[in-house]
């Protein structure tokens, strides 16, 4: 069976979805907050699993609590959730345990059974009380399986990500060329389309002026510097308070999906229009995804001045700060210029993904970024890292150990981060860093 199995998460306003979510990426992509309805759009992850030796994939969406809101967004929110659903392989339905059985869960879960797709009950937040008294309340919905879990502590999450890697067993990713998948994205009308059709060499994607001609993603094969490639172009994404109807809401899904399972994502932009907030958007969910990023200011040939490239570097500097390691390349897809730098430096950003470093390496760099710089002291004390080691790759996942590891500041963190990039050479990619604590082997257990 082809494609990644697809499981959505669903439930009230905060019930742990986006922490659950989070465990099972274990990436920090979805915002945890203790305010109810933070979570108003689809978070799409890949979560994976090494059971038996064999590694499974997944994905696992994401979406906003439904309930009651007092700010207009109920049925957007419900929208988004409903296209979600109705991609679903499973519909996992998360539970508060603290809040107990809910009336408007009771009309959830029969509406959810009324999809005629599978549906688990996950009762979160039962770090207190045994598995068997924590689902007690709950079996009156009549799903099954039913799991007691604890998103925040990690407890009861094996048996879950265990069921999910079976029910995954034996489905494999979409069919793609082997090689490096490239993902080109965007809103609509921006020459996503033309530019696919310039790196193939043939007109094989539908192109026009009308916005929303592409509806779904389109793989093709592509073969570049001795390397094979999938291609994939994908629908143009707008506002989410600009989508209208469904199509179009699970055209967006599909080029959300795209990027989750590449290594690399082209944004491409409108250079004549400067680089806008909704670019960005699209730039941090590739960044969220994981795959490496490239920008590409397509339509140069309508800079006809220096002031309009001059504004359209301002534009691009100030909506695109936050991701200062990704290139900028200026091309115009439909006359080819600048095209060659752009897919050069998208096959090093494919490569850097799936750069892999030892033990030994990874601690070398760590040393020589404390020495250029310690962590500052926090009440009067350092915090200490001992040594590195990879995790993962697409993108690179990096674990420090240390003492006092959680008084590491966000601009230390970022600091490291930006460090491990330069010393490996990465380019375009996010590099996600793990802090654990280790024991103090000098405080000993005095009784």
């Amino acid at each position: 069976m082809s494609g990644l199995l697809k499981v959505v998460l669903v439930g009230l306003p905060n019930v742990g979805k986006s922490t659950l979510f989070n465990r099972l990426t274990r990436t920090h992509d979805a915002l945890v907050s203790d305010t109810p309805g933070l979570t108003r759009d689809r978070r799409i992850g890949v979560a994976q699993s090494d059971e038996s030796g064999e590694e499974r994939r997944w994905l696992v969406y994401d979406t906003g609590g439904l309930g009651d809101t007092d700010d207009g967004m109920a049925e957007l929110v419900a929208k988004q959730t409903e296209v979600a659903v109705e991609s679903a392989d499973i519909i996992v339905f998360v539970t508060d345990m603290r809040a107990g059985l809910m009336p408007a869960e009771i009309e959830l879960a029969a509406r959810l059974r009324a999809t005629g797709r599978p549906v688990w009950l996950v009762v979160n937040k039962a770090e207190s009380v045994e598995p068997h008294d924590a689902v007690a309340e709950f079996a009156a919905l009549g799903l099954e399986p039913i799991f007691a879990v604890s998103a925040t502590r990690r407890r009861g999450l094996p048996a879950l990500v265990d069921a999910m890697a079976a029910a995954g067993a034996g489905r494999d990713a979409e069919p793609s060329p082997e090689g490096m998948r490239v993902t080109v994205v965007g809103r609509p009308n921006v020459g996503k389309s033309t530019l696919m059709n310039r790196l193939l060499g043939e007109e094989r994607v539908l192109v026009s002026d009308t916005p929303g001609t592409t509806r779904d993603s389109v793989v093709a094969p592509f073969h570049y510097d001795g390397r094979e490639f999938a291609l994939v172009d994908t629908a143009g994404v707008r506002r989410r308070r600009s989508v209208r109807g469904g199509i179009e809401a699970l055209s967006a899904l599909k080029t959300f999906e795209s990027m989750a399972l590449s290594d690399v994502a082209i944004l491409v932009c409108d250079a004549s229009e400067g680089v806008a907030s909704q670019d960005a958007r699209i730039a941090a969910r590739a960044l969220d995804a994981g795959c490496g990023l490239v920008v590409a200011l397509n339509k140069s040939d309508l800079l006809d001045s220096d002031s309009a490239r001059q504004r359209l570097e301002r534009t691009a500097d100030l909506s695109l700060q936050f991701m200062d390691y990704v290139s900028r390349h200026l091309i115009c897809a439909r006359t080819g210029e600048g095209v060659g730098d752009l897919l050069k430096r998208a096959a090093q950003c494919c490569e850097s993904t799936r750069a892999t470093a030892s033990t030994s390496r990874c601690t070398r760099i760590l040393n020589e970024a404390l020495e250029a710089s310690p962590p500052p002291l926090v009440g009067g004390r350092r915090p200490r890292l001992r040594y590195a080691n990879q995790a993962g790759v697409k993108p690179p996942r990096f674990i420090l150990h240390g003492h006092r590891v959680d008084a590491l500041a966000a601009p230390y963190r970022r600091y490291l981060a930006n460090y491990y990039r330069r010393a490996l050479g990465l380019h375009g990619v996010p590099v996600v860093l793990e802090f654990r604590a280790t024991p103090n082997p000098y405080a000993a257990d005095k009784r």
